[in-house]
């Protein structure tokens, strides 16, 4: 929405209207205020009527153009803590190209920002975190998208199998990986 001020400096008029272009029209005042809801161009006229009945349209000064809002949208890939999150902006903005990008990665009371389309980001830790991206549109209208990310816990560790191993020999090794999700593969270096 956009607020705009009318100032008539009309002064022996009997009769005055405003017809601000979208549908609407304020009659007898002086200095009208008018919200456009609607993004679109818009043409507001001032009609003047004197005491004999005459009226003047007076001719059309500016035009208001109401931008509207991008629309703040994001996707991502990965969502293990601990290793690059991959996220990509799906913002669009009609009428306008957008201009700025700000990523806000919030957990545990701790704010961390990007800007840009696509930034990697490693979370320190599980849990669910919030991620917001806010985009700005030429025209300076802001919207911002919000969403939790619940990121997966996975630990790789192992533990010898006997508690005493000799010089040559093979050494036995178990997993005690632990993980809230299905271990796909293991690959062990050694």
């Amino acid at each position: 929405p956009l607020v705009v001020n009318f100032k008539s400096n009309n002064v022996n008029a009997s009769k005055l209207e405003f017809d601000m272009g979208d549908g609407n029209v304020k009659q007898n005042e002086q200095n009208p205020q008018h919200i456009f809801k609607l993004p679109g161009r818009y043409i507001p006229l001032m009609v003047i009527s004197d005491t004999f009945g005459c009226t003047y349209t007076m001719p059309p000064i500016d035009t208001i153009y109401v931008y509207p809002y991008p629309q703040s949208s994001f996707n991502y890939e990965g969502t293990c803590y601990g290793f690059p999150v991959q996220f990509n902006t799906q913002s669009l903005s009609n009428d306008t190209t957008i201009t700025s990008y700000l990523w806000e990665f919030l957990q545990d009371g701790k704010r961390d920002t990007s800007t840009g389309i696509a930034p990697l980001y490693i979370f320190p830790r599980g849990g669910v975190p919030t991620v917001k991206l806010t985009t700005v549109n030429k025209a300076g209208c802001s919207n911002t998208f919000s969403d939790q990310i619940r990121l997966k816990t996975l630990k790789a560790d192992f533990i010898p199998v006997s508690k005493y191993n000799c010089v040559g020999n093979y050494i036995n090794i178990k997993s005690t990986v632990k993980s809230d999700t299905t271990i796909q593969s293991y690959k062990w270096d050694i």
